[in-house]
């Protein structure tokens, strides 16, 4: 038996840790890792699409992507409804007869867009797009506790968070899996 130096703060620590290794649900994961994600979008074969109206803001960002266009019209509609104070939109001769209570197909409500409203709205696009949405890792943590507590105190940064455990990887011969077994092995008296 070996022995080592720990400060206290250190050692009470480490015996937090390896207690809540022990007893905490570990997801019927081999020396889980729990990891904090949140959502984002990206674009993809349109045989895999989730979504095909999308929103662009003016830094490119995705904003309520939709696969219904009576959704995504709804969404138009929203957004020049609340866009009313700063823009006359009964002003006809600069923006053309226009109304959301006719009924119009795609390119019609985007051309009407790009050639009248584009400059004065936010929105710098409105176009078809097949996107995904997938999960960016943004911590990793040992235990489930540590991952909760970062979901409440990041949650103004993220997006649909979540948390995911994962291990070690399959067959892992490195330091990471014997330190994580230590874990489980540290006795405290």
């Amino acid at each position: 038996m070996k022995n080592i130096q720990l400060t206290d703060e250190d050692y009470t620590m480490l015996k937090e840790l390896c207690n809540l290794r022990k007893t905490q649900d570990n997801r019927s994961t081999r020396n889980p890792i729990w990891l904090v994600q949140t959502q984002e979008y990206r674009v993809c074969n349109p045989d895999y699409s989730q979504y095909k109206y999308v929103l662009h803001d003016e830094e490119g960002n995705l904003i309520k992507p939709t696969d219904n266009f009576e959704s995504f019209k709804s969404q138009v509609r929203e957004y020049i409804e609340e866009s009313r104070d700063d823009i006359d939109f009964k002003d006809e001769e600069k923006y053309g007869d226009y109304s959301f209570e006719k009924t119009y197909d795609f390119e019609t409500i985007i051309e009407w867009i790009e050639n009248y409203r584009i400059a004065e709205l936010n929105y710098s696009c409105f176009f078809v797009q097949t996107i995904e949405h997938y999960y960016r890792t943004v911590a990793y943590f040992l235990t489930d506790k540590e991952a909760k507590k970062y979901l409440k105190y990041q949650a103004h940064n993220l997006t649909n968070p979540r948390t995911y455990v994962d291990y070690c990887g399959y067959s892992n011969l490195g330091y990471l899996p014997k330190v994580m077994d230590l874990f489980s092995r540290i006795e405290f008296k």
